[in-house]
């Protein structure tokens, strides 16, 4: 019985002498095949890197199969990348570059892609396409976002750079454009809603004056002179400049609401000033047939007296008087007439004579020219330029009123 325990002990021994000695046999087996796999990731990523601007797909396809190789050799023997080994770390680093290159070539397609349509948003926007180039940047930015999600390193490539920066110069062009179109949009709207406040009081006054009596002259008098004043508030329709410098097209929404309002305004008008001739032909019908008796006549003498008592002053009194209240304003803002091109090829010199109206805002009004010579050359230049003229009022101890001015502007250019 000894003697088998002792056998048994020997085989024991031996066999355990025998594990180990294989053991490191066999490390050292798994080490040479992980290293044999990423010399044969290494080829792949070459491949990969000699087929990324020929075949996208096929060097993500060699790519993949280091990868796959890589993995495989850390299941074999992960102390390869654990430890200093500069063959290992060579192809390690030298194939994560290759992944990034071939990533940044898939990104920048898309990139470029965005970049078209952020050249097509300029484009739009010197066009004054303006949804068209806020549509056209959505996509620019979509573009870019997607090749950022491909890889970021992308940002870091100087023409992408170059590109982003001229994009962002377009993005703050569009903020530009969307805030003048807004001041725009609030302009106009601040001009249809005056021109619909003169519609609606034409047609309500239109309305009273149906309901006068024919012998009813105050009425019809209050109601001359409202539509005097109704006259007068269209000639004075706020941001006209938007139409004179182009701002609102004739063939826009705009332009065509606008339109319609100042027609309808302007059929109301006539509607009313019909009227008040009626109604006035009655008066003096009425009138006449009273004249054939002593108190009709007193009577309508007394009429003319009221008439003449609520009638408007005269336009000499009005201009004299508005003449007089030019002192009260100081020019504070002087616009020089651009020389018509058609003039300087002509090589006429001239002047124009302009009288205006200055309200208590300081803004010249109704601008007028009088006398020019010669005829109409330089007349168009001349409104153009005192239409932006400012004055300053300086009414203290008086009620502000409009102004009268008149003024003689020269033309002439160096020889």
């Amino acid at each position: 019985m000894s003697r088998i325990k002792t056998i048994l002990r020997q085989l024991i021994t031996s066999a355990s002498l025998v594990c180990a000695l294989l053991l490191p046999i066999e490390t050292q087996g798994a080490n040479a095949r992980a290293l044999d796999l990423m010399q044969q990731g290494y080829t792949e990523c070459k491949n990969a890197h000699l087929l990324r601007r020929k075949d996208l797909e096929q060097a993500k396809s060699a790519y993949a199969v280091y990868l796959d190789l890589k993995d495989q050799a850390a299941v074999l023997d992960k102390r390869i990348f654990e430890k200093k080994d500069e063959d290992v770390d060579r192809i390690v680093s030298y194939c994560d570059t290759v992944g990034a290159d071939i990533l940044r070539t898939e990104a920048l397609p898309v990139f470029t892609l965005g970049v078209a349509a952020c050249g097509e948003a300029a484009e739009y926007l010197r066009n004054s396409e303006l949804s068209h180039a806020k549509k056209s940047y959505s996509q620019y930015l979509k573009y870019k976002e997607e090749a950022v999600q491909i890889t970021d390193a992308i940002l870091e490539v100087f023409s992408v750079r170059t590109d982003m920066r001229r994009c962002d110069r377009v993005s703050q062009d569009i903020e530009v454009e969307s805030s003048r179109q807004n001041e725009i949009a609030s302009a106009i709207q601040e001009s249809v809603e005056y021109i619909q406040k003169t519609l609606d009081s034409c047609q309500a006054l239109l309305g009273l004056e149906s309901q006068l009596s024919s012998a009813d002259e105050v009425g019809l008098a209050e109601t001359r002179i409202k539509w005097q004043s109704l006259q007068k508030r269209m000639t004075q329709i706020p941001n006209q400049e938007l139409f004179t410098v182009g701002e609102i097209t004739n063939d826009s929404e705009q332009f065509n609401e606008i339109a319609k309002l100042r027609q309808d305004t302007d059929a109301c008008q006539v509607s009313l000033q019909k009227a008040v001739d009626a109604r006035e032909q009655e008066l003096i019908a009425l009138a006449a047939e009273a004249l054939k008796q002593q108190q009709a006549l007193e009577a309508a003498q007394e009429a003319e007296q009221r008439a003449v008592a609520i009638q408007e002053e005269t336009e000499e009194q009005r201009n004299a008087r508005l003449s007089n209240n030019y002192e009260y304003y100081t020019l504070v803002k002087r616009v020089a007439p651009e020389f018509p091109k058609r003039a300087l090829r002509g090589g006429f010199k001239g002047y124009v004579v302009i009288e205006y109206r200055i309200n208590p805002e300081g803004v010249v009004t109704n601008p007028v020219v009088i006398e020019s010579q010669p005829n109409d050359i330089f007349d168009k230049a001349a409104l153009t330029a005192i239409k932006q003229w400012q004055y300053e009022a300086n009414f203290k101890d008086i009620e502000p009123a409009d102004a009268l001015a008149r003024t003689r502007m020269l033309f002439s250019y160096a020889d």
